[in-house]
């Protein structure tokens, strides 16, 4: 328990501290929707997207906490709970047309603080409840059937990814670039993380000027069922895209996510907006807001992300 408080304080710490550290330029964008479940087996943490130069390298901090409060109608499934995340980017150039990337990913499971304030949100807009007045406040609840369930704090690391970026055309403002990576786990944790690799590949589509800029990629993955998920119907492909808008300092886009499931709400896609505004050369802010059908998404969530080492 110390160790799990120790180490939740450390993420909080680092992701405060970027707010405050203004050192170099960048742009922000959120790219993995915050779910558990589905980050155990997988997740998309591509927030870069130039080619670095030959022999210089990036360090990118990309931190996220979110609310999620979902479950089905026989209660056998439930997603009650916040997330506070934090994505390590270390990329290197090889060459004026490849890059090589690692991410690292640690994660909290946690009451939170959020519940509150959500809840008057909706009783000030005249929205539904959910039936969150049934629940305690800033609790973990989070169960899958028989295959899991928490109602304290957990931590814990996501798969390492290795990633290999490469640019396949580039003209004037327009580029087209592909991306291939690897999973790699590093733990079997039922809920939170998983014993088998996953495969990625992708594209990304970019068009750029002094003031504008739309980027828009999608990713396909080959994952395998986790041992702790047993006879659960599942897919093994799960599909990815990510549209993004950004005109001086206004940042707009929006996330798409397919479900490796068959069946029950776990099983619906995932469709999420956000926005967001550029405080200062190195720092961006941006809220994340679901929609229907509401089940595979965090109900709001914010990201922010802290370039440490620039590669240009």
């Amino acid at each position: 328990m110390n160790t799990l408080l120790k180490y939740t304080k450390l993420v909080s710490t680092v992701c405060l501290t970027a707010i405050l550290i203004m050192i170099l330029p960048f742009p922000v964008f959120p790219r993995t929707i915050e779910f558990p479940l589905f980050q155990s087996m997988n997740y998309i943490p591509f927030s870069e997207n130039t080619i670095l130069p030959k022999g210089k390298f990036s360090l990118t901090l990309d931190c996220s906490y979110s609310n999620l409060y979902r479950f089905n109608g026989e209660r056998t499934i439930f997603n009650d709970m916040e997330v506070l995340g934090g994505i390590v980017n270390l990329r290197y150039g090889l060459n004026q047309n490849d890059t090589l990337e690692i991410y690292f990913r640690y994660f909290t499971i946690l009451g939170g603080f959020l519940d509150r304030f959500i809840e008057d949100f909706h009783k000030f807009f005249l929205l539904p409840g959910n039936y969150r007045d049934q629940y305690p406040r800033n609790k973990v609840h989070y169960w899958f059937n028989n295959y899991y369930s928490y109602d304290s704090n957990q931590s814990g690391v996501s798969h390492i990814i290795i990633g290999y970026y490469k640019n396949l055309w580039e003209s004037g403002d327009f580029s087209i670039r592909r991306r291939l990576a690897i999973g790699i786990p590093v733990s079997n944790r039922p809920g939170l993380s998983s014993g088998k690799p996953f495969g990625t590949g992708g594209l990304v589509f970019t068009y750029s000027t002094s003031h504008f800029f739309l980027e828009y990629s999608y990713y396909i993955t080959l994952l395998s069922k986790p041992s702790w998920l047993i006879d659960q119907p599942f897919r093994g492909i799960q599909l990815y895209s990510h549209l993004e808008i950004t005109w001086a300092r206004f940042i707009g886009g929006f996330n798409f996510n397919t479900s490796v499931f068959k069946k029950d709400n776990v099983a619906h896609n995932a469709y999420q907006g956000f926005i967001g505004y550029r405080i200062a050369k190195n720092i961006d802010f941006l809220i994340m807001e679901d929609f229907a059908p509401f089940d595979t998404t965090p109900d709001i969530g914010f990201n922010i992300r802290f370039r440490v080492l620039r590669g240009n």
